[in-house]
């Protein structure tokens, strides 16, 4: 036996859960549920969230793209998963479809966007903009008229309510808030935001990238920058430019 798979015959198999067939009732009931926890949700109805049923499975949807899906199993379980390089990982398990919409909607970390701070605030004052100072650093940042309950506001929140970009701007890149990168804001001014994507490695070596946030014709779009054109927001403005717009 080779070394590799000495390495794995002691290991106990764990089967996936079962697909439980549902009635057509219960399918509607679960389907009603997710299409009005992603109408509830502002930050899942900006992105354009939708949910199919097929072959048994509700699939959650962007732009065409799967962000995850939802399988009944066992008795009146509900598995959330997400789709990993070779197989589906399990995310989250409740009986209720809304429960699980909610813990998509909360994301905080980029597993389905990481906009979850962001949506929290909108869904309890509105979606319109709340007025924000900052207090020193790029990073120091609070509601002028809310009580401050967790410290300063999150990245995410600055770029919606300071700084008015769209929410479906604030999501990109994908790549980066996918991979559990934290933002941080490194410099910005009323048209621009530079934002630094940073992740941990296993070794303890951190690395990462940064996104400029700006505005163009009066639009917002995220940029994504090469690292040695991404000292300041004029170097990356000047280095996108020459690349008539075009994103690293």
């Amino acid at each position: 036996m080779s070394r590799w798979r000495h390495r794995w015959a002691d290991r106990e198999y764990v089967p996936r859960p079962k697909l439980r067939k549902l009635s057509a009732e219960r399918r509607a009931e679960v389907l009603e549920q997710l299409s009005q926890g992603i109408a509830d949700s502002p930050v899942l109805s900006a992105l354009g969230w939708t949910v199919h049923a097929r072959r048994g499975r509700f699939y959650i949807e962007e732009d065409g793209e799967v962000v995850g899906r939802i399988t009944p199993t066992g008795r009146n379980a509900l598995l959330l998963e997400v789709e990993g390089r070779s197989s589906w990982n399990e995310e989250a398990k409740d009986p209720s479809a809304a429960a699980l919409l909610e813990h998509m909607a909360s994301d905080a970390e980029g597993t389905f966007h990481g906009l979850g701070p962001l949506d929290a605030v909108l869904r309890e004052h509105g979606t319109e903009r709340l007025e924000m100072v900052s207090t020193g650093g790029p990073n120091d940042w609070w509601y002028l008229d809310l009580a401050p309950a967790d410290g300063t506001a999150t990245v995410v929140e600055v770029l919606y309510h300071a700084f008015g970009v769209p929410i479906p701007v604030i999501a990109e890149p994908r790549g980066w808030w996918e991979c559990h990168r934290t933002p941080s804001i490194v410099e910005h001014r009323p048209d621009a935001v530079f934002v630094d994507f940073e992740q941990m490695s296993a070794y303890g070596n951190r690395f990462g990238g940064r996104c400029l946030y700006a505005q163009r014709g009066g639009d917002w779009d995220a940029y994504t920058i090469k690292p040695n054109q991404a000292a300041s927001i004029d170097t990356a403005l000047a280095w996108l430019e020459k690349r008539d717009w075009r994103a690293w």
